[in-house]
């Protein structure tokens, strides 16, 4: 179990089961994606504020406040989409544009 595990298991009797790369208890975005020369990046956005500026970094203002993305609870329901943007956006740049970037 990692730190967040325990006290759920403890409350709950039970521990939260896996969901992949996705955190199953919220709608942290956080997931491997590749790069254009074939290289890696870690994406981790655990929280509300860090969330937003990951969608205007790679989306502006309209995907930051797109209806999909712009909650916690919005993001959990569509964190299949938002993957595929991030891969798409991702995927167009070298690692070294992206972390120019971020």
């Amino acid at each position: 179990m990692i730190e967040w595990q325990v006290p759920v298991a403890s409350l709950y009797g039970r521990a939260e089961p896996r969901n992949g790369n996705n955190f199953p208890m919220n709608a942290g975005v956080s997931n491997m994606h590749r790069t254009a020369d074939g290289r890696f990046v870690a994406i981790s956005a655990a929280n509300q504020a860090v969330a937003y500026r990951l969608l205007r970094m790679i989306g502006g203002d309209a995907l930051a406040q797109d209806p999909r993305f712009d909650s916690p609870a919005t993001r959990f329901r569509n964190m299949t989409p938002l993957y595929a943007i991030l891969d798409a956006w991702i995927g167009a740049r070298t690692l070294a544009e992206v972390e120019a970037l971020a």
